[in-house]
Parts: structure tokens; sequence; C-alpha cells
């Protein structure tokens, strides 16, 4: 559900649509933003410049049910995602989101990227064992040869916290520490299984009390229990409401009456949301935290605080979305910092980015353009060195604890295995993608 593309507004602003779970911008605070980020000393900012940044961000937020971060724009990169200050960076990561490396032949012809460029690799490793602990080995080289390198400078990027402590295992074993930090980190659980993500349909439940057309909830809500987490119901919804020439917001509510072909079970779930929101709206405190949370309204009680007896639907949303997002990282300099894409997409200027398990099913892990905006803005942050890293094939008893199915199976020394495909982001980036290397034989 993630997504982050680059828009243009007046002012030379732009936003990234982070991830579904991104901090929320009320119009008031864009409006102080823009004051104090476009006004002249003294002054106010235009209010019509100010009303059209108000009604883009609305826009926004219907039609691609996210929230967003404020940023200032490259200028000339309007509808594009941001701009990374290493030229060979750059073009793969204009390559992935537009699927054209027209860029890429422009800048090597230009002189500004060279043959033997090597601040873009693409890495891959016969298992997922053998990626965790050949990445982390080579992270431990990079920063021992340079000394102008912290180790915070390092950014792994991890599909989920299984992930995250194994390269923090692995980097232990080479004497790094590291600081994990991952965006869904509260709501972690299989989204495909209700019974294992009480926290997320807790989270979904509290902000469609807050705000019934809150279409990010509604899409949280709509994906759980789903195998592809409601992505293909939720694409065709979406383009049933732009042939119609209506908001997605509106289309969900017209489906209590007029169901698209290929919706029907998305109806039901909108219709299960709105049988368990109209009767309990209104509800406050702990009345709230069980309505939302049977199964873990004590966790909410604590996220509540001292405002727990009397806490109400809307100032709990805010509250609840402030922690899910604000999962900070230690901040010690000697940490190298674990984390998700989303994560990384709010951070400026990573010298070096390892993007890890960048195979199909992964990334992206369910059908639809949002990942790829993700990991595009995400890709850009890295300005020294960016290495996307993947596997080949994994035992089949991981796969399926990973719900993974790869392209085919196969028998090694009587091991059964399932083969995997590297991300499709790398062929769509065409010419511009790195030539592949193997991890055991170069590192």
């Amino acid at each position: 559900m993630a997504n982050a593309m680059r828009r243009a507004v007046p002012g030379e602003r732009t936003f990234i649509l982070a991830d579904a779970r991104a901090a929320d911008i009320s119009a008031a605070a864009l409006k102080a933003a823009l004051e104090a980020a476009e006004a002249p000393a003294g002054g106010a900012a235009d209010d019509v410049q100010v009303q059209a940044a108000v009604q883009e961000l609305a826009r926004l937020q219907e039609e691609y049910g996210v929230t967003l971060a404020a940023e200032d724009s490259a200028a000339g990169r309007s509808g594009e995602v941001p701009a990374s200050p290493n030229p060979r960076i750059d073009a793969f990561v204009q390559a992935v989101f537009t699927g054209d490396s027209a860029e890429f032949h422009r800048q090597v012809a230009a002189g500004k990227i060279l043959p033997e460029e090597d601040s873009l690799r693409l890495i891959k490793w016969s298992t997922p064992d053998a990626e965790i602990a050949g990445q982390a080995a080579w992270a431990a080289e990079l920063l021992e040869a340079d000394a102008s390198l912290r180790p915070a400078d390092v950014f792994i990027v991890v599909p989920n916290r299984a992930w995250a402590s194994g390269f923090s295992r692995a980097l232990a074993a080479r004497r790094l520490g590291s600081s994990i930090a991952l965006s869904d980190d509260l709501l972690r659980g299989d989204a495909r299984d209700g019974a294992k993500c009480t926290m997320l349909q807790a989270f979904a439940r509290v902000h469609l009390l807050a705000d019934g057309d809150d279409v990010m909830a509604w899409r949280i809500w709509c994906g759980i229990g789903s195998a592809d987490l409601g992505a293909a119901a939720w694409a065709r919804l979406r383009k049933s409401a732009a042939d119609r020439g209506i908001s997605l917001m509106e289309a969900l509510h017209r489906l209590a009456d007029e169901v698209p072909a290929g919706c029907e079970v998305l109806a039901a779930r909108v219709a299960e949301g709105r049988a368990f929101a109209e009767p309990r709206r209104g509800l406050t405190g702990y009345s709230l935290f069980h309505a939302c949370g049977p199964d873990c309204h004590e966790a909410l009680e604590r996220l509540a605080g001292e405002e727990a007896a009397t806490a109400t639907a809307p100032a709990f949303a805010q509250v609840f979305r402030s922690d899910v997002l604000d999962q900070p990282f230690d901040g010690d300099p000697v940490h190298v910092r674990i984390g998700d894409l989303a994560k990384l997409v709010r951070l400026e200027g990573v010298p070096v980015v390892i993007v890890a398990g960048a195979v199909e099913g992964i990334l992206p892990h369910v059908e639809g353009e949002e990942e790829r905006r993700l990991f595009a803005a995400a890709a850009s942050r890295a300005t020294r060195t960016l290495v996307i890293s993947h596997f080949q094939k994994a035992p089949e008893a991981w796969a399926k604890a990973m719900r993974l199915t790869g392209v085919r199976r196969k028998v090694e020394t009587g091991e059964n295995f399932v083969v995997f495909r590297r991300s499709r982001f790398m062929d769509d980036a065409g010419d511009a993608a790195p030539t592949a290397e193997s991890g055991e034989q170069s590192i």
C-alpha cells in the first residue's frame, strides 16, 4: 500500500507519497509550512497559493489513499521521484520509475556516467542465509576500508523483522552494532490472516471510527484477510471510479448499491466495516479500546497513556499513527541502521544503501505500482553507493513460512528448494540496471 512519487504544487513545493502509515499533514500544518518556506520576510503566503496547495493535498490523499510528508522539490523534476546526487544511481532510479533507460544513455553519452562506475551494484546470492551473511560481511569490509564512513552511514533495507534480526546477528558476528526501526513495527503480523494481525486491525478500526471517509483506513481494512491484501479488487474499484468520474471514497460509498465486477469480496468487507463502525461512533476511553482491539486493548491503553480513560477516536488515531511512524533509530553513529523502505524514504542523504531480499513476492510483495514508487523514492536517498541484493533459491519450508511461491521447485542433495526470480524492477530499468554479479564469488 505504499506510494512514493513527486507532484508539484504552487510555490515549487512537492510532496512524497510515503506509505499509507505516513505522518498526517493537516491543512493547517501545510499552510504553516508554506508560509514559513514561501513567504517573504515579515509576510504571509498568498492565500490563493495556500488554497491550491491544500486542494492538491486533499486530491492526492483521496486518489492514493495515503497521507503525505512535505519536502522541497528539485528544480525541473516535478512529476518524478526525488533526485539522487549520484548520476549513476539517479539514472537507475528514474529508469525504474518510468520503465525507460533513455536518461541513462544520455548521461553515458555526456560522460557523466563512466563505464567503470561502481556506485550501483546488483548482487545475487544462493540463499537468504547466504545473502544476509554476505551483505553483512560486505558492509563490515567497506567500513573497515573507508575511515570516512561511520556505521550509521550504512542503511540496510529489509522486508520484515525476521530479516532485520538476521542482519543484526550477522553484523554482530562482525563486531558491528545495529539499530532497527521498522515503520510498521507496532503493527507487525501477517495481514493475510486476521488472527495474526490484531494491532493492524485495531489500527484500521480506530481510524474508521475517527473518520468514516478515511481512505487509508478503508484500504487497510479491506486488505486484511486477503491473500493479495486486496490489491486486485482495490485496483478494479479505483479504475471503476475513474471511469465513472467519481472519487474513490464515493465509489466505496456506492458499493452498498452497485458492485463493479470483481469487487464482490471488497464490497462485503466494506459492509463489515460499516457494521462495525456505525453503532460504535462516539465511544471513548476503555470502551473504545475494547471495541477496536478486543485482543490487544491493554496495548492500546498503554499507548494512550494518561489520556486512556477519556480518549476519543480522532485524538487517539493521531497518537496511534504517530507512534507507528516515529519508531526511532537509536541515533548511535557506530550502529548500522536497519529499516524498511518507508523508513528510508523519510531520511535525507544516506551514503550507502543496501536493499536486501529484492525478489518477486517481496519487492513488490503485491501487484500494483505503489511499491515501485516507494522503492524508487527510497533508492534515491543513496548518495554514494546503492546495492540491490537478492537470493536465487530458498528451502521450501522457509518459503512456505514466508508465504512465497517462487517460480518453480527443485531438489538439491535431497532437499526441496523454491527458485525465485529477482525483482521486476531490475528488468524494468533496462540498460540502466547494473549487471548482476555473484556475491559468493565477488565478496
